[in-house]
This record gives C-alpha cells, sequence and structure tokens, in this order.
C-alpha cells in the first residue's frame, strides 16, 4: 500500500482538504506539505512567512498523528511543474479541488486535468467538502490501468474500513479483452490479497462519464485508470471529475499491482450486472 502522500500546500481550504484527506487515511505513513511560489515568487520574506505557516501545520499533524513522518518543503518554480514531478509512483501527490464550485474555475480545472495527463504516480483530488462513508467506486476496463485502478481502489477500500465496488461500463459485449478471463477473476483475485474485503462488481452498458457521474453520490472515493485518455481516464477531461463530492484517485498501470484471477460466484440481472465477492480470513 502507499504510505507517502504529497499535499499540494497553498494555505488554502483547498490544501487543508487536502491534508486532512492524507492525514486521515490509515495507511499514510509520511506527508510532505509541498509549495511551490513559481519563478516570480518573491524573496527571503515571503519564502520565510510560507515555511514558518507550514511548519505550525506541520507540527499539528505531528500532534495528530504521531506515527506520521511530516516535513516541508518551498521551492521557487513553476507550479505546475514542480506538482508533474511531485507525482511519482510509489506516492500519492494530493491536491485540493473546490468541489462543485470547481466548475466556476475552468482555468483551475484545465490546470489539474494537465497535471493529472502528465503525471508519473498516482494523483488524487480531494475536493473541500467531501463524503467521507461509502464504498470506493473503481471504474475499471481491460487496460492495464483500468485493472491497476481496481488493485488500488481495494487497498484505499481497506484503509477506510468500506467495501470496493468495480463498476465496468461497455457498449457490446462485457467481458471483451479482459485479461484473466472476466471482470470475475479480477474481482476474485482483490478478494484473494484482502480477505476481509467486500468487493462488488457491477456491469453496466451504457456511456461511461454519464455511469460514472451516477456513481459518484454514493462513493467515498472514485478511482479511475489513466491511459492515454480511453476509457475510463478520458473522463479527466470533464468538469464533473473536478467537481466530484468525493476523492477521485488517478492511477496509470504501475501505480498498482493489476489482478488477474480464477473464479468467483456471482448474481447477476438484465442489462446491469451486480455481484459480490467476500472472503474471511483462514487461520
Amino acid at each position: 500500500m502507499i504510505g507517502r502522500v504529497v499535499v499540494a500546500w497553498n494555505g488554502s481550504a483547498r490544501a487543508h482538504a487536502a491534508l486532512d484527506w492524507a492525514v486521515g487515511r490509515s495507511t499514510t505513513s509520511s506527508v510532505q506539505l509541498l509549495r511551490a511560489l513559481g519563478t516570480g515568487g518573491g524573496g527571503f520574506d515571503i519564502e520565510w512567512s510560507c515555511r514558518m505557516a507550514m511548519e505550525a501545520e506541520a507540527q499539528r499533524v505531528r500532534e495528530r498523528r504521531p506515527d506520521v513522518d511530516v516535513e516541508i518543503a518551498v521551492v521557487h518554480e513553476d507550479v505546475e511543474q514542480v506538482l508533474e514531478d511531485a507525482a511519482v509512483p510509489g506516492s500519492l501527490l494530493a491536491i485540493g479541488t473546490g468541489g462543485a464550485a470547481a466548475r466556476l474555475l475552468p482555468h483551475r480545472t484545465a490546470l489539474l486535468a494537465r497535471i493529472a495527463r502528465s503525471a508519473r504516480g498516482p494523483v488524487v483530488l480531494v475536493p473541500v467538502h467531501r463524503r467521507t462513508t461509502g464504498p470506493v467506486v473503481a471504474a475499471v476496463d481491460a487496460t492495464a490501468a483500468g485493472v491497476a485502478a481496481a488493485g488500488l481502489a481495494a487497498e484505499e477500500a481497506v484503509a477506510q474500513g468500506e467495501s470496493v465496488v468495480l463498476l465496468h461500463v461497455h457498449d457490446g459485449a462485457p467481458d471483451s479483452g479482459w485479461p484473466g478471463g472476466s471482470l470475475d477473476a479480477c474481482a476474485t483475485e482483490l478478494g484473494d490479497r484482502f480477505p476481509h474485503l467486500l468487493v462488488r462488481r457491477r456491469i453496466v452498458r451504457g456511456g461511461v462519464g454519464q455511469e460514472i457521474e451516477r456513481a459518484m453520490p454514493e462513493a467515498s472515493m472514485l478511482v479511475l485508470g489513466r491511459h492515454d485518455l480511453r476509457g475510463p481516464g478520458a473522463v479527466i477531461e470533464q468538469d464533473a471529475v473536478h467537481g466530484a463530492p468525493c476523492p477521485v484517485l488517478l492511477v496509470r498501470a504501475l501505480d498498482a499491482e493489476s489482478p488477474a484471477g480464477a473464479t468467483t460466484t456471482t448474481t447477476t440481472t438484465n442489462t446491469n450486472t451486480t455481484g459480490t465477492v467476500r472472503r474471511t480470513a483462514v487461520g
């Protein structure tokens, strides 16, 4: 599981939301508050003021979570480039958003979209007012990034004590091209890796963006795979993701171990398919 979280920091309510989310994760082991002042971000006085404020915030985190290592960093470089460079495999880049109000800030939405596309590691967008309960929903497909999204979604669900829903949206044969045979195999592998995790699958025929929006209101987190803006990852261009009521985690194929698997038990209905996989620890 990913323990290191880098929080994009500027002292705003959005930054505080991202930090609060990071500190609230049971699996977080280290946090870095990262402030980019830009290439014309001022002199020593401004940097010193930023560091003092950030150190005070870091101390509050240490008091809340003594088990978490906290550090601060202030750099005089381009904000977008700094955040892209901070998103690397093995850590999470957490960026606060305005939630529904983000729809009114197209320039910031475009900035977040560019960072999410270019990042080499996972990026999580955290709204100021977010849901804290509900299943972790992973929009999955047959690509390596889509399947990797399922793995990270399971890890976050375990950290939050929630269930995970594997949402697969298709416009034809639902299992076409799936590695390991089917979505069932993916769900079974997750159940084997996380014995106490409740894994549910949902197969829906329709539009990806529309179905993801429908899943947002009940989710505590949405996890999307990024793969050249195809499939579920393509919706990072939509305002809906940046204005989501829950954190949105964007992952690449290399950000998590891709599950594949064997058999499972499912129940199905007509157009939409739902199923549950539960495992109980032995010994």
